[in-house]
């Protein structure tokens, strides 16, 4: 497993995000990667069809959420007929970055602006994430989609007697294709223009040589699978899109650093409750979830460094990271506070 670090949207986040795609979800491994990173969260989409996914994720010891389910369609590029387009003289023009980046950003912004975005169906991000922090990272990932720094990805203005009325972002690799976005300005939905894009998409697909298309829409977006069904696409598999919790970074600027002995590591979360409660005064414990790196055999003196990333006026989570003598870190836990 590969954890890829989302740099710039972490930078717009203010915490250190992770992405991974699975087939597979291993406890131990996502656990040794997101301590080896520091990651504050670790978005990852995995197959629905995993029988125990429920009892792994549970294996983590840290807080997740499961912000979605994704429908991923797929359409035959080789036996596809070239289809006419709804609109005359529509014209795909390819995006110059040099002269139209801002206009890109621009109608990434306008056509985008209402996207619930994952962000704010996590609860421990939906107060800490801003629209405008969301917009701005959304920008930046359309902007991505620039064939002059990366021969895979495209990006096309659609434009229809003299006026820019919409975008779509593709990608182009090993004769398959990811549609990731496309999206009619405000003022042009419902006309017809999104149903010619994915035409122009799948005759695109077939002129350049490509044998699979792709496209990916949460399952609540009935909308585009009305569309995605009028254009002969299938529906080929599903996959949730989860959010791990872990904020091993955030905070560590106020951290606070206490000491304690115990004789065994059972005795480790009553220091843990007890810190927790003492720092989080006026809150009471909801949940505490252990997340375990290595077993403490033969520990007696932990060092326990507390950090409370999430603050509201109604709950805190506060993340307690427990060390061995030697400063190895053994443990890592997570106690939902909520107010009195």
């Amino acid at each position: 497993m590969i954890i890829h670090h989302s740099a710039r949207e972490s930078e717009i986040m203010q915490l250190k995000i992770g992405r991974a795609s699975l087939q597979e979800l291993n406890a131990g491994e996502i656990i040794n990667e997101l301590v080896r990173g520091e990651y504050d969260l670790l978005k990852i989409t995995i197959p629905t069809e995993i029988p125990d996914l429920y009892i792994r994720l549970e294996e983590l010891g840290i807080p997740y959420f499961i912000v979605g389910i994704i429908n991923h369609y797929r359409y035959d590029c080789v036996h596809h007929k070239v289809t006419e387009y709804y609109h005359e003289n529509l014209i795909f023009e390819p995006f110059d970055s040099e002269t139209q980046k801002e206009q890109l950003r621009q109608f990434a912004r306008d056509i985008f602006r209402e996207s619930p975005g994952s962000y704010f169906d996590n609860p421990h991000l939906k107060n800490l994430v801003t629209r405008e922090m969301y917009l701005q990272s959304f920008e930046e990932y359309v902007l991505s989609f620039d064939q002059k720094t990366d021969p895979h990805k495209l990006t096309y203005f659609v434009k229809h007697e003299g006026r820019y009325v919409g975008f779509l972002s593709l990608t182009n690799k090993d004769r398959e294709s990811d549609a990731a976005y496309a999206g009619v300005i405000p003022d042009r939905r419902g006309t017809g223009y999104y149903l010619d894009m994915i035409r122009f998409i799948h005759n695109w697909g077939h002129e350049v040589g490509l044998k699979w298309g792709h496209g990916y829409v949460q399952l609540q977006n009935t909308v585009v699978q009305r569309f995605y069904h009028r254009t002969d696409m299938m529906i080929f598999d599903h996959h949730f899109s989860i959010h791990i919790n872990s904020f091993l970074s955030r905070g560590k600027e106020n951290q606070k650093t206490f000491e304690f002995s115990v004789a065994s590591k059972e005795g480790i979360a009553d220091h843990v409750l007890r810190i927790a409660g003492d720092e989080c005064k006026g809150y009471h414990l909801k949940n505490l979830s252990v997340c375990s790196i290595k077993n403490p055999v033969g520990e007696e003196r932990y060092t326990m460094r507390l950090t409370k990333p999430v603050t509201e006026e109604k709950k805190i989570l506060a993340v307690a990271k427990i060390y061995s003598a030697a400063q190895e870190l053994l443990e890592v836990h997570y106690c939902e506070m909520i107010k009195f």
